[in-house]
């Protein structure tokens, strides 16, 4: 399964405040444009939290927990294949968004000393006299830039970053170190902050899944080779 997010540096929201205060005082007319009052309220409780006077920074990040699943037994799953049910014993915890947020950051920050005593004739006879520094912004090449990570496979486009502060994100778990006597689970938050603050969260659970083989002479189905991750939605 890949997930993806973003970063967007100061976006800012339509200004709907009207229609939607025009919808809660006429049921008909919010009606008639599809919306409940439900709906309304927390749209319009949203723009009241961000007015879209002013620009905001949205981060849609995910926070990736992993799992070693310890004194397990082995349960049958979807007729072919198994999966390993005991202890959970933690791995790891990234949260994507802000370690990504974070690296752009850094980087636009890194500087180069060229020269100690420059000398830069103004043209208006004058001249400024100190250190010449060379920044070090984004180009082309971190359209689709690899970020190491032991546990997560992690692609970023930041090639906006220097212009907009902008960015995006794709990601996949790394699946080679789960085995037959270490099995794995995993829990993604994938969450919403707008100038800090959690506006939206929900959790998906990967559990590891397992071909079942039949052995020689016996004609029960036992768990072999590792598949995929299977994920499900949890539902609050």
């Amino acid at each position: 399964m890949i997930f993806s997010g973003l970063f967007y540096h100061n976006e800012r929201y339509a200004d709907n405040r009207g229609h939607l205060r025009q919808c809660l005082e006429n049921r008909k007319y919010a009606k008639l444009h599809g919306f409940t009052e439900e709906q309304v309220r927390r749209e319009l409780e949203f723009l009241e939290r961000f007015p879209p006077e002013k620009g905001h920074d949205r981060l849609v990040g995910h926070k990736v927990h992993g799992y070693l699943v310890k004194d397990f037994e082995w349960v049958s799953a979807r007729k072919l294949y198994f999966i390993a049910k005991g202890g959970l014993e933690k791995i790891f915890t990234v949260d994507v968004g802000k370690v990504l947020r974070k690296a752009c950051e850094d980087e636009l920050r890194y500087e180069e000393v060229v020269e100690e005593n420059a000398v830069i004739d103004m043209g208006d006879g004058t001249e400024v006299r100190g250190m010449r520094v060379k920044t070090s912004p984004y180009n082309g090449s971190a359209k689709n830039r690899e970020i190491p990570n032991p546990f997560l496979d992690i692609f970023c486009d930041s090639s906006q970053y220097s212009k907009t502060g902008c960015f995006n994100y794709t990601f996949e778990l790394k699946e080679d170190s789960i085995t037959l006597a270490e099995p794995q689970e995993f829990r993604v938050e994938t969450y919403v902050l707008i100038d800090g603050e959690k506006v939206f969260s929900e959790t998906h659970i990967g559990k590891s899944m397992f071909a079942g083989n039949k052995l020689a002479n016996e004609d029960v189905l036992r768990p072999s080779d590792f598949s995929y991750i299977s994920f499900r939605k949890v539902m609050k």
